[in-house]
């Protein structure tokens, strides 16, 4: 068996035909791409007996002829599947290899001279096959296909592969029976969409129904729908993306039994899977059913081209090659038909579907209504249905966390499962969980939501900025009347208060403010869900009314009156005239001589500051002396000498001079026990009459006369 490579211009002209020939026996081409100048093909080839089927790429000049044929083997079987041409100047063929009776994932690369760059087999489940492969946008590879258990039923299969051929990571789902992903292709904003086929027991039994996943760019799906035809089977196996669209082929009949009748389904949908906008079903030609085809693209100037192999009762294989306009209308001479969509529809009804092309019909369901003009006579009355009501939704999350900040999150949709991941990493497989920002930066927050049959998935980016922090020193504070404090703030953000006070912020502190009774808010800000607040309390402090007189002792002195005052018991320290802060305070003040004693008693813990006042008033220094004025010294013990009191005050800075009218010095004594008996120098007894006195203390004199009187 030989392989036919055919060009055909843009309305389907022949432009050349390059037939194929195996070297041995058999050469079956499944892929085609193309560089500049050349064409690639990938397939498999059976070069010996017993079957030892190999990896087979040829390369083909722009005209078709044959430059080169590369057979790879790894053991028993490889098969390759899709091709595809490089952004690095390399072709990559993806597949399945067996080596040891179980076929398994396959992917080579090879350089634009055939040499084989690198290898791989991935080995996922029992039986796994590749059936498609694009580019990532980080520099490597997410492929598709299918893996099978060990009852032989297959699941869908992602594989993220890095650009040397190291598996990244691996996604399968089994949420249908006999699943498995059959092509690939590129959205404009990043990611993917797969398509395939899958059975469940869910639907009517032996249906056959068509799978479309989105898969974001590190190989996680997040949206899956599902479409199955409620009396007969779809497939879907072609599929192209560009400008915001999706066009998607497949195959499928209208009835399980006998010969059915076959047609090429394809429609059109928006990157999201929210909207189609229009379907067509292609017929097959008469009395035949529709099998494989291999792709459907869009030309430059805007047509969609796809093929359909269609195999005919009398077992004749045909290969029909259509081409329509961008709403699918028709170019060729064959029949066809546009599809009604009843309210079972092609995607799960939600208000935001849309239909740029035809009428909606109710408020949640979209509903294209078939076209008055029918292109041909072609009858077929069946319709499409929907199996995937999942449509995943979390409660709202803020924009942007404090550092140190938790949030709660929550699925609000109504699938039974769920799954949340952090930058592409699960964490939780609950309907809730939690987000605890540790770590400034920003963070994607996904919600994969899922049932039996579909998934979808959503996502948040949260940016996690460092905690907004203030302070108020002090936190509490009480005040006195007419009494200015000094606020300190500590804030890593813009301050801001509750109050109405007219104060400036200097280097962190609100300087000398008269605060009143109340309680003062602040605030740091550095958004608006980045907040911290700083309270500051002021109470009016107590009033002291337990204030005791001071004590004041005088003490007489060579230098004058000597005030020793202390403050009352109740009162640790104050301040007083000096400046000092203390419990006693000691002065010399003149006789005759006055003073106005204030101290301050500063404010403490519990109370305003208060003063304790108390005026002090010296007397004459002859009025503490007592001195007499007239002596008789005759022995009776009665004013027998002059002498004052309190000497011993004044012991070694007194001084006592007599004299008489003349003024002559008769008598003087010095230090302690100072007094003048009526005699002289000599012990003369004087006569009587008056004298006079001159009595020195340090710096006082006194100076008075006394009669004596015998």
């Amino acid at each position: 068996m030989s392989t036919i490579v055919e060009k055909v211009d843009s309305v389907g002209n022949n432009a050349f035909t390059s037939t194929i020939q195996p070297s041995s026996f058999i050469i079956e081409m499944r892929s085609i791409t193309h560089s500049a100048s050349s064409y690639y093909l990938a397939g498999t080839s059976d070069e010996v007996i017993p079957v030892n089927r190999l990896g087979s790429i040829i390369k083909l000049s722009s005209t078709g002829a044959l430059i080169w044929r590369r057979t790879l083997s790894g053991g028993n079987n490889i098969e390759f599947n899709k091709i595809i041409y490089t952004s690095d100047h390399a072709i990559l063929a993806a597949g399945t290899a067996d080596t040891n009776g179980r076929p398994q994932s396959f992917v080579a690369k090879l350089d634009t001279n055939g040499n084989v760059l690198w290898s791989n087999i991935y080995r996922e489940g029992n039986f796994s096959s590749l059936n498609s492969i694009a580019e990532s946008e980080t520099g490597g590879y997410v492929a598709v296909g299918s893996v099978s258990n060990a009852s032989f039923n297959s699941d869908e299969a992602i594989l993220h592969i890095s650009s040397s051929g190291a598996l990244l990571n691996s996604h399968i789902s089994s949420s249908f029976r006999g699943s498995q992903y059959r092509e690939l292709a590129a959205l404009d904003g990043g990611g993917y969409v797969a398509i395939g086929n899958a059975n469940s027991f869910n639907i009517p039994p032996n249906v056959s129904f068509g799978t479309i996943t989105l898969i974001d760019s590190a190989g996680e799906p997040y949206r899956t729908r599902s479409t199955f035809r409620f009396a007969g089977t779809l497939y879907l196996n072609g599929v192209h993306s560009e400008n915001g669209k999706i066009w998607i082929q497949g195959y499928g009949s209208d009835s399980i039994a006998g010969n059915p009748k076959t047609f090429t389904q394809v429609f059109e949908a928006d990157t999201n899977l929210d909207s189609v906008y229009w379907a067509y079903r292609y017929p097959s030609y008469s009395n035949g059913f529709s099998s494989t085809h291999k792709g459907i693209h869009k030309s430059e100037n805007g047509q969609l081209v796809f093929a359909s192999q269609h195999d005919s009762i009398s077992q004749f294989s045909r290969i029909q090659l259509f081409r329509a306009d961008s709403l699918g209308r028709y170019f060729c001479n064959e029949s066809v038909q546009e599809v009604g969509l009843s309210p079972r529809v092609l995607f799960p009804a939600a208000s935001n579907y849309r239909d740029s092309k035809h009428a909606h019909s109710g408020p949640t369901a979209l509903v294209i209504t078939p076209t008055t003009t029918v292109i041909a006579s072609f009858s077929c009355d069946s319709s499409i249905g929907v199996a995937c009501s999942v449509n995943a939704r979390m409660s709202p999350i803020p924009d942007t966390l404090c550092l140190g900040q938790t949030i709660a999150l929550l699925a609000s949709d109504n699938a039974p499962n769920h799954r949340w991941l952090l930058n592409g990493q699960q964490f939780s497989i609950a309907d809730t969980a939690r987000f605890q920002a540790s770590n400034t930066g920003s963070y994607e927050i996904q919600l994969i939501s899922y049932d039996s049959i579909c998934l979808d998935k959503t996502s948040k980016t949260v940016v996690v900025q460092q905690a907004a922090e203030v302070f108020v020193i002090p936190s509490e504070l009480l005040v006195c009347p007419n009494e200015r404090d000094d606020i300190r703030l500590y804030h890593s953000g813009v301050l801001s208060w509750n109050t109405a006070l007219d104060v400036e912020v200097v280097d962190s502190v609100i300087h000398s403010v008269l605060l009143e009774v109340g309680t003062y808010t602040f605030y740091s800000s550095l958004s608006q869900s980045c907040r911290d607040s700083a309270i500051l309390s002021v109470r009016a402090a107590n009033q002291r009314d337990d204030l005791e007189e001071m004590d004041v002792e005088e003490v007489l002195s060579c230098d004058g009156v000597r005030l020793e005052a202390k403050l009352p018991g109740n009162l640790p320290s104050g301040i007083w005239p000096d400046g000092e802060t203390k419990s006693a305070y000691s002065t010399v003040l003149n006789y005759s001589d006055s003073l106005f004693l204030e101290v301050l008693i500063p404010r403490d813990d519990l109370f305003c500051s208060s003063q304790i006042i108390k005026s002090v008033r010296t007397v004459a220094l002859d009025v503490y002396l007592n001195l007499p004025n007239v002596i008789t010294p005759n022995g009776d013990q009665i004013n027998d000498r002059f002498e004052f009191l309190n000497t011993n005050e004044f012991a070694g800075c007194a001084e006592l001079s007599i004299y008489n009218r003349w003024g002559v010095e008769v008598y003087s004594d010095k230090g302690h026990d100072l007094s003048w008996d009526g005699r002289s120098f000599s012990g003369k007894e004087l006569n009587a009459g008056v004298y006079f006195y001159r009595l020195l203390l340090g710096d006082q004199e006194l100076k008075g006369n006394v009669s004596l009187m015998r």
